[in-house]
């Protein structure tokens, strides 16, 4: 399937509707953009974006019908800051939506995420899930997530989790012991992370990405 490229170039208010699915890969990097992108006819919209360096970066979704699946990659360099809101909004029922993000964070790098999930009034058979992965490459680092879920519907299947991890000389014990020096072990561990984050993105943009997370190291 072709992967549809959106960066600061394209429209701030996307629609997709052509039903069947949609894969696109986010490559905006100018600060202080906002993005609305609306999901209709039973479109099933697969959304990859990375946000490195220092900026700033809000995306709307708004869910009428069909499924949104979104991936996201933050990365925050030595003494880098992040900041991003993810509002995803379902406003039908038999409505899907799924979010994956993962933090890489360096010595005195901060990221600050703001998301929240609003569900309306009168909707059935809605289901969402938020998980959100934040790993510390250093001794330092502040990572701030702000979550918020606004429900006005009986009828929800809905999950959230967070999981926090420091790559330490534990964790890389088992990669070490094959001989294996520390850095590149590091560097190991984290591209399995974000290969299985961007799974079943094209070769091409999962390049794009690991070579920005080389950056870090």
């Amino acid at each position: 399937m072709e992967t549809m490229l959106i960066d600061e170039k394209s429209p701030l208010e996307l629609r997709f509707d052509q039903g069947g699915e949609v894969v696109v890969f986010d490559e905006t990097i100018t600060d202080g953009l906002s993005r609305k992108v609306t999901i209709s006819n039973h479109t099933k919209l697969r959304w990859y974006w990375v946000m490195s360096g220092q900026n700033k970066y809000d995306l709307e979704f708004v869910t009428e019908s069909g499924e949104n699946i979104v991936r996201f990659l933050l990365l925050a360099g030595a003494d880098k800051k992040l900041e991003t809101t993810i509002y995803s909004r379902l406003i039908s029922s038999h409505t899907v939506t799924n979010i994956h993000i993962l933090s890489l964070v360096s010595d005195a790098g901060i990221i600050e995420l703001n998301g929240t999930v609003q569900i309306d009034a009168n909707i059935a058979k809605v289901k969402w899930h938020i998980l959100e992965e934040n790993i510390f490459l250093g001794s330092k680092g502040n990572i701030r997530w702000i979550p918020s879920l606004l429900v006005h519907s009986d009828d929800v299947e809905a999950g959230h989790a967070a999981r926090i991890e420091r790559v330490s000389d534990e964790k890389l014990y088992y990669l070490r012991a094959r001989g294996i020096p520390k850095d590149d072990a590091t560097v190991m561990m984290i591209e399995s992370s974000v290969s299985g984050l961007f799974e079943g993105l094209e070769d091409e943009y999962q390049k794009k990405v690991l070579s920005k997370v080389m950056q870090l190291f």
